[in-house]
């Protein structure tokens, strides 16, 4: 979940005040100044609502010319010389296997704040993709970058190290003797 925006904090601040000061008694407020602080508060309150929900929906996803991590005609694989139109990648979480499809590149990062959902996004996929998957297609893994080193480990043997401690029994000789 993301954090509050700076115009939420300032609107959760102003109702703060106001209903420690009712609920402590530190201030005293005529009651005919009642009606006031609630014509004031609630508005405040839903303010707060609407932009905090309006800020974690977030933008929708779209894959068009520079794409943070990639130029967007590697992501089509597009020949040299063409640009490619726009992928529109925007839907719901149930069909995030049905919307990978449409990525020629076949490549997937998922990117956000804490909270966000990325882990939940990538444990449905996976699941799909196992549930969508035929006997030919690759089985989909989850890996955690977070304990690969770089300068002492290359990416490929980091994966399979990763791939055999998790799940030993892809290390087992296979019916031609071969792994």
């Amino acid at each position: 979940m993301r954090r509050p925006s700076a115009v939420t904090a300032a609107l959760v601040l102003v109702l703060l005040a106001p209903l420690w000061n009712l609920a402590t008694n530190t201030v005293t407020i005529p009651d005919s100044w009642m009606p006031w602080v609630w014509v004031v508060t609630v508005p405040l309150a839903i303010a707060a609502v609407l932009i905090e929900v309006r800020n974690q929906s977030g933008p929708a996803a779209s894959v068009g010319g520079r794409i943070g991590l990639d130029e967007a005609a590697n992501v089509h694989r597009a020949p040299a010389g063409t640009t490619p139109e726009p992928l529109d990648l925007t839907g719901q979480l149930d069909r995030i296997v049905e919307i990978y499809q449409l990525i020629p590149s076949g490549r997937l990062v998922i990117l956000g704040r804490t909270g966000s959902g990325k882990t939940i996004l990538a444990l449905r996929f996976v699941l799909d993709l196992l549930d969508a998957r035929t006997t030919t297609d690759p089985v989909p893994v989850i890996f955690s970058l977070g304990s690969w080193n770089p300068t002492t480990t290359s990416l490929r043997d980091w994966l399979a190290g990763q791939l055999i401690r998790d799940h030993p029994g892809v290390a087992a000789p296979g019916p031609a003797g071969g792994r």
